[in-house]
């Protein structure tokens, strides 16, 4: 059964991301969401304030991904009370752009994504604050009406493992 639903998800997750690269949708770069530069520096920061990293990975003129940013993310972005929850980021798909990954080593957008094995757009992933993965990724956008609820539920896990790390 597992077998099945693994084949499934792969072959949804190849239609929906060439539906999304065939989108006429205009392209749209990070909005307002910050593109990540230096995860080195946003892992201490969310270290320091006790706080996941939230890393969006995103591809130009996916309509999925700017449902994701312009829906969820922005407005947890610009929410007081939220904002304090994840530190967020973007990560650009295909992108040559500079890039310092959590351990401080040069690279690109493009690389870290392919390092994380990043093959479907959108894809969320809440990282601690030593960059290691503190929930399971998000992956595409199926049910918009539960994202939300998903997003929540990967940010309280994040929030819990970096309150035990604190702990400790």
């Amino acid at each position: 059964m597992k077998e099945v639903l693994a084949r499934f998800r792969g072959f949804a997750g190849a239609i929906i991301l060439a539906w999304a690269c065939a989108s006429p949708a205009a392209p749209s770069a990070a909005g307002d969401l910050t593109l990540a530069s230096d995860l080195g520096q946003d892992a201490a920061q969310a270290r320091a304030r006790g706080v996941p990293v939230l890393v969006l990975f995103s591809l130009p003129g996916c309509d999925y991904c700017e449902q994701v940013r312009r829906d969820f993310l922005l407005p947890m972005q610009r929410d007081r009370d939220a904002g304090g929850t994840a530190i967020l980021r973007q990560v650009d798909l295909g992108s040559a752009q500079p890039i310092r990954d959590f351990a401080g080593n040069a690279t690109t957008h493009d690389a870290f994504a392919r390092s994380h094995r990043i093959t479907l757009a959108p894809t969320v992933k809440i990282f601690d604050g030593e960059g290691r993965e503190a929930a399971e990724p998000l992956v595409g956008m199926l049910t918009r009406d539960l994202y939300g609820a998903y997003l929540e539920h990967a940010l309280e896990k994040g929030q819990a493992r970096m309150s035990s790390k604190i702990r400790r």
